[in-house]
């Protein structure tokens, strides 16, 4: 962790927020206490825009806001462990939510807490833990097709792997992982917004992504608490030139989910500004390790099966059967021929039109160019799904369209929408852990 913690900058790279600048014929810049630098500074709000200072004129990206409040890098032991409870509180309070729904409704239906955790997606995550892959693809369509070839590898491999170091049953090894992977994308999701916007701000934007309507998967077995610390480790190494680190993140991240695939764009991006402008190379190593794990998930899926496309068919036969790019219109034809009778379209067309309003807010934002790549991207191959569309687990896992076009909004707006999207979280949370008539598949 205490590696994308420092950003490995040089003396002079930074020029400071209360720097003076020296008139003459070569500019010099003064030294300014540390004490009185913020991460982020008063440069030209471009992604990836050069800054250029002496006596080290190297590029540093933009992060498309200036003067956080206070500096984001710890100095000591203290310090980063006040920092950390700031988001780690936040995470608590959203799954101690969490639970308190889950156990209301497990009394109702009369059942265990424990098995509406691992329901719907999670059941599979599980079989894939135990079971490994079936060696050929389910014929059929829907239910009987399904399979554990419609799941990435990571998330189970994290199951198997703290169930046999802990000697837990599987079901409480992958609860404990989960919440485990959120308390630690909650501090990572945090210092990715206090880098832009500083700490208060950070607070705001980390609170609406824990708080978010879906984020209750968080708090089940599901990959999504995976994703976003892979997602988050690898923007935050990008931004600190740790191409390694990044890369390996990122790798992670595409054997997580499908929407992982989405962060070889950041390391693209990030590699060839840093070629263009320094020509460092080396950069070159996170594009290079992005796709290894859904490369890896591929090979395996072609020995084991017989076709790279294993997870592609499973998909289509057991979950995905439609058109192609129709993922976001088909929610509302079937409003338009139904009304509201099912709660999934009803989810899938209202959080459209959210994610829709958010991007905008997100691009006006002007973010660095990484962070815009991965959630461009994200949200592209999501629409390409006949099925998935924008739903509200998208919006988790493309997480920085959710938290920082909230970070600046003014207190009475910040309370209206963390509340707004909190009671929304719950709701969903009943839809999904209920027996309804219909129920909401999230």
């Amino acid at each position: 962790m205490s590696e994308l913690v420092d950003d490995g900058s040089l003396p002079g790279d930074r020029v400071g927020a209360g720097a003076v600048v020296q008139a003459g014929p070569t500019p010099r810049v003064a030294a300014t206490p540390p004490h009185e630098r913020g991460l982020v500074e008063d440069v030209d709000p471009a992604p990836f825009h050069a800054v250029h200072s002496a006596p080290h004129p190297r590029p540093q990206p933009s992060l498309g806001a200036t003067h956080p409040e206070t500096p984001t890098t710890p100095r000591g032991p203290l310090e980063i462990l006040r920092q950390w409870s700031r988001p780690l509180l936040i995470d608590v309070a959203a799954r101690l939510s969490t639970l308190f729904v889950a156990f209301a409704v497990a009394s109702t239906d009369r059942v265990g807490v424990g098995t509406l955790l691992d329901k719907w997606d999670g059941k599979w995550f599980l079989l894939a833990a135990r079971s490994g892959y079936p060696s050929t693809i389910p014929t059929g369509v829907g239910n009987p097709a399904q399979s554990t070839l419609g799941f990435f590898p990571a998330f189970p491999l994290v199951i198997r792997g703290v169930a046999a170091g802990t000697g837990l049953s599987d079901e409480m090894a992958g609860l404990l992982a989960v919440y485990v992977l959120g308390l630690v994308a909650s501090v990572l999701i945090w210092k990715l917004l206090a880098d832009t916007v500083g700490q208060t701000g950070a607070d705001v934007g980390t609170a609406l992504v824990l708080f978010s309507p879906s984020a209750f998967v968080l708090g089940m077995v599901y990959s999504e608490a995976l994703l976003v610390v892979c997602v988050a480790g690898c923007l935050l190494a990008l931004r600190r030139h740790q191409w390694v680190t990044a890369g390996v993140m990122a790798a992670v991240a595409s054997a997580t989910d499908p929407l992982g695939a989405a962060v070889f764009v950041p390391c693209a991006i990030a590699a060839w500004v840093a070629i263009r402008d320094h020509r460092t190379w080396r950069s070159l190593a996170a594009p290079i390790l992005a796709p290894v794990g859904i490369t890896a998930f591929f090979v395996y899926l072609w020995v084991h099966v017989g076709t790279p496309l294993a997870y592609y068919i499973a998909q289509r036969r057991g979950w995905q059967s439609g058109t192609l790019g129709l993922g976001l219109i088909s929610p509302f034809q079937y409003l338009f021929d139904h009304g509201f009778n099912d709660p999934n379209d009803t989810v899938k067309a209202a959080s459209t039109l959210a994610v829709a309003v958010l991007l905008v807010a997100f691009l006006r934002r002007r973010p660095d160019g990484a962070t815009v790549g991965y959630v461009v991207a994200a949200l592209a191959i999501a629409a390409i799904s006949p099925l998935i569309s924008w739903t509200p687990r998208v919006a988790l896992r493309a997480f920085p369209v959710l938290g920082l076009p909230v970070a600046r909004l003014r207190h009475p707006w910040v309370l209206a929408v963390l509340v707004l999207s909190a009671v929304f979280m719950c709701v969903l949370t009943v839809l999904a852990l209920g027996n309804g008539t219909i129920p909401f598949t999230p």
